[in-house]
């Protein structure tokens, strides 16, 4: 029997994640372990969710190390624990009862390197992963609004990095999340690394997970937005072809331009507060010592 351990990341979405989890305890077929990964919640998520659930792994960590960063410690932690799959799964997702053991099924009967579900995610249409489209620069929803010309398991470029089975195999061989993207399109490019080395990507219809949307992107919509603009062109410039890559770059960047001066210079405040702020420290801590303002 295939051993699967669930990995969830959470930042400040304590009921988030007590929901996740108390629907993966009600599976018919739980992972045999679960890892959460809070990355420096300030909500009490830790306290919480070792109260409710006292056997699932909780790893806090001292700040927030962003998605992919987070997601790989405990996609670590999993491959030392000796998992054959790792459920990657948002915090904000609750899955069907039957979810788990028909995305193993998927995965098995393919022999794919990463499985996905039925996402829905109101009030969209479910989805069941994307195409690439390099040509123009875009992912495309596989089978939006078309679910009933898809049966069963199908093959597609790229699932929703929401709640992806991955084979432990897969992951030692092409590597885990490339935390370089921040917030997104880390899942696009572990399922392209994943294409290139060989593996099937599939999805099947007959597992379902409920998405409820990116909270935390709802708390820093700005940044957010930005890291998204930006992952864009990282994955084209990475995995696009040569001659693709200089018309895709400059496409995402007319596209996308005003989302990434916006950025550009919200992080160049931040950054000069950061210095301000800390020069101002530095001399209140001087003044502190030296009552007569370092004159001696």
């Amino acid at each position: 029997m295939s051993r699967v351990i669930a990995v969830i990341v959470n930042w400040n979405g304590r009921e988030e994640t007590l929901a996740c989890l108390a629907s993966l305890a009600a599976s018919r077929r739980p992972p045999e372990q679960t890892i959460v990964v809070d990355n420096g919640s300030a909500d009490g998520s830790v306290a919480a969710i070792k109260g409710a659930f006292p056997a699932v792994d909780v790893l806090a960590l001292p700040r927030n190390h962003n998605f992919a960063g987070g997601a790989n410690r405990g996609l670590r932690r999993a491959l030392a624990l000796g998992a054959d799959y790792v459920w990657l799964l948002n915090n904000d997702v609750t899955v069907a009862e039957d979810a788990l053991q028909q995305l193993l099924a998927a995965a098995e009967g393919a022999n794919a390197g990463i499985a996905g579900p039925r996402v829905r995610t109101p009030p969209a249409d479910d989805e069941l992963g994307a195409w690439w489209d390099f040509e123009r620069g875009r992912i495309l929803p596989a089978y939006a609004g078309r679910q009933a010309e898809a049966q069963g398991i199908v093959d597609v470029d790229y699932v929703w990095g929401c709640a992806m089975l991955l084979r432990s195999d897969l992951l030692r061989r092409v590597g885990l999340l490339d935390e370089r993207y921040v917030a997104y399109f880390e899942d696009a490019d572990l399922c392209r690394r994943a294409q290139v080395a060989g593996y099937r990507v599939v999805a099947t219809t007959e597992a379902l997970v409920w998405h409820a949307g990116s909270h935390s992107a709802d708390r820093r919509p700005l940044w957010q937005t930005w890291r998204r603009a930006v992952g864009r062109l990282r994955f084209y410039w990475t995995h696009a072809g040569r001659r693709q890559r200089p018309g895709l770059v400059a496409w995402t960047v007319c596209r996308e331009w005003p989302l990434l001066l916006a950025g550009m210079v919200g992080r160049f405040g931040v950054r000069t507060r950061a210095r301000t702020g800390a020069r101002t420290r530095g001399r209140v801590s001087t003044d502190a010592s030296n009552p007569n303002g370092g004159k001696g």
